[in-house]
């Protein structure tokens, strides 16, 4: 069966790659983790604040089907304060604009496979 989730340090890992942050042995330094953590948290709570997450944004799990689009979304929101060449946050910012794209369809396609109860009086 296929995963349906990845973890935070998943997620931690993908950003600092595409930042060209990953030392040796695919670590993250102390102090960029934290960096991307809170740069994770802030795109989380914008998500979450516009109902585009489905899912807990405390826990650990992070849908498949959002993982990809929330890296590029983190890794343009940080690009500059890891200085990354102009031309690379170039590429990152394009690449964040569909993933958001693609994170409101996820979100639409839930929306519409959700069971709405209703109450009768």
């Amino acid at each position: 069966m296929a995963d349906t989730t990845r973890t935070r340090a998943q997620l931690r890992i993908a950003i600092a790659s595409k930042l060209g942050l990953l030392m040796e042995g695919n670590t993250v330094s102390g102090n960029d983790s934290t960096i991307i953590d809170d740069g994770i948290d802030n795109i989380f709570r914008e998500l979450e604040d516009q109902g585009l997450l489905r899912f807990d944004i405390e826990g650990d799990a992070i849908e498949v089907n959002v993982f990809s689009p929330i890296v590029f979304l983190v890794a343009d929101s940080l690009a500059e304060d890891f200085g990354l060449p102009t031309e690379s946050a170039a590429r990152i910012a394009a690449k964040a604009q569909m993933a958001l794209a693609k994170i409101k369809e996820a979100a639409f396609e839930g929306a519409q496979n959700t069971v709405t109860q209703i109450e009768y009086f």
